[in-house]
């Protein structure tokens, strides 16, 4: 049988560059709260509750590379009630997964889909806008976050066998930081660019990361700029009338 002459390395070289527009992404925080649980046995619990759905195997993998770059405390005591960000164990540096940024534009995006006229908005975001880094970097004042970071605390009720119990939630928090990531844009009309740009407006007051409720994680301010263009029609065609 012939093998034709399909050349899949040279169009997956193609559609490489000719798959997505791509947008360089500045998040300026007022401040942003960590939302990893500081204790490992408590991450094991944790992916466990939150990852039902996924199989045993994936569970453990997601517990290894959670614990492996885990924000280790000398504070025993307060160990079971910090919650903490994610640390590269390889530079120390404090970072938010790209995932979670995905997470918070799907959710503005279903917020505004009717101010930008977008159908299912927040399943198109999810199919066709991506975070390209797994791992953004905080950085303040142009540096890269490192060391001990400032916390704060607060009093929280837990319900327990014997009744309530006042506790102390202790939360590390870093301020007026910024996250700088890249989206990737399908290179399509579904996602107009001025939907895009309602949704980044959006997330400044609707904020991202953990304790938002507590007014955590909003911005000061976002930049987004167009790095990369798919070399396409700029309008969408328009379909030709039928004749009456």
């Amino acid at each position: 049988m012939s093998r034709g002459n399909f050349n899949f390395k040279e169009l997956k070289t193609y559609f490489q560059t000719h798959l997505f527009d791509e947008y360089g992404v500045a998040l300026h925080f007022k401040d942003i709260a960590g939302g990893i649980p500081a204790d490992p046995a408590l991450v094991v619990k944790w992916i466990n509750t939150m990852c039902k759905a996924k199989s045993d195997a994936d569970r453990e993998a997601i517990v290894k590379s959670t614990i492996e770059d885990l924000d280790e405390k000398t504070d025993e005591k307060a160990l079971a009630n910090w919650v903490v960000f994610k640390k590269d164990a390889a530079t120390g540096r404090y970072y938010l997964e790209g995932r979670c940024i995905k997470s918070a534009l799907k959710e503005a995006a279903n917020i505004v889909k009717d101010i930008v006229g977008v159908r299912n908005f927040k399943s198109v975001m999810a199919d066709r806008v991506f975070v390209k880094e797994e791992k953004i970097f905080f950085k303040v004042n142009g540096e890269f976050v490192t060391g001990e970071l400032e916390f704060v605390e607060r009093p929280v009720q837990v319900m327990t066998r014997q009744g309530h119990r006042s506790s102390v939630k202790r939360t590390d928090i870093i301020r007026n930081c910024t996250l700088e990531f890249t989206l990737q844009r399908i290179a399509t009309f579904e996602v107009p660019e001025k939907a895009l740009a309602c949704v980044l407006t959006y997330l400044v007051e609707l904020g991202c990361g953990s304790y938002r409720a507590q007014g955590h994680g909003k911005m000061n301010d976002v930049e987004c700029v167009r790095t990369f263009t798919v070399e396409k029609e700029t309008e969408k065609p328009e379909k030709k009338q039928k004749a009456a």
